[in-house]
């Protein structure tokens, strides 16, 4: 996608099938999984409940949060665990290590309601506008719904739910310094006359600061520099991204 516009640049799915005989194909086989399929995004909401969290006033840059390995919830009586013990993080720092500790202790300090409308403002919970057949909203749960684990388990991408195009738009609003795009699949509509009409990006909202976008950009471009996304690196391009690992639910 491009950021700026809500362009859609590529759209892939696999496995694929024939649409010239496609009623040889199972009708799992045809559906466009990107936006009709729903999944725990995992350690890739990260920068999302950290642009929220800097936007309420939740905490600052410098902020730091302690990790052991783990952290106790006695409401929920669970623990979370993280891969490895950090120590005293930044907020950079734990998107860069990707510390479920250190992002969990920074969401308790947002506030319930903000949180869930910011999700919101993110484009979770929601349908996007692309206008493609099959669209799923996903999961987001209101507060009023919530359980003790809910926003912690929010903060590490686990108990909400989403396609891959909605995570895809909620990270190019970052890189848009802040503003969430339409995402649109047709650029020029043309009648039998040859007319044509451009189809325009549209701009839905501003989610976060332009300042705050920036520094979760430049957050990213770090991860993928010295984090744990430098397998995705490449020499001569600067790049930027957060690594995540979707939990499917045991049945």
């Amino acid at each position: 996608m491009e950021p700026e516009t809500g362009r859609i640049r590529a759209m892939v799915n696999w496995p694929n099938y024939n649409p010239n005989r496609y009623d040889e194909f199972s009708s799992s086989r045809r559906r466009n999984r990107i936006i009709s399929d729903v999944f725990e995004p995992g350690s890739t909401l990260k920068p999302v409940t950290m642009a929220i969290g800097l936007a309420e006033g939740a905490f600052e840059p410098s902020s730091t949060f302690g990790c052991d390995g783990y952290v106790y919830l006695p409401g929920a009586k669970h623990t979370i665990h993280c891969h490895d013990v950090h120590g005293n993080l930044t907020i950079p720092e734990i998107l860069i290590q990707s510390c479920n500790v250190g992002v969990v202790k920074a969401a308790q300090r947002i506030q319930p309601v903000p949180y869930y409308k910011s999700f919101r403002d993110f484009g979770f919970g929601t349908w996007s506008g692309i206008r493609l057949p099959g669209e799923a909203e996903g999961t987001l749960r209101r507060p009023s719904n919530w359980s003790s684990m809910s926003q912690p388990a929010m903060a590490i991408g686990q108990g909400v739910s989403a396609t891959a195009l909605q995570v895809t738009n909620a990270i190019s609003l970052l890189v848009n310094d802040g503003v969430l795009m339409k995402p649109r699949i047709v650029e020029v509509v043309r009648d039998r006359r040859g007319n044509k009409k451009t189809v325009k990006p549209f701009r839905i909202r501003r989610v976060v600061p332009e300042g705050i976008a920036d520094s979760m950009t430049k957050y990213m471009q770090q991860v993928v520099e010295k984090g744990t996304g430098q397998q995705a690196a490449l020499e001569g391009y600067t790049l930027g991204g957060k690594t995540g690992t979707a939990q499917k639910p045991n049945r």
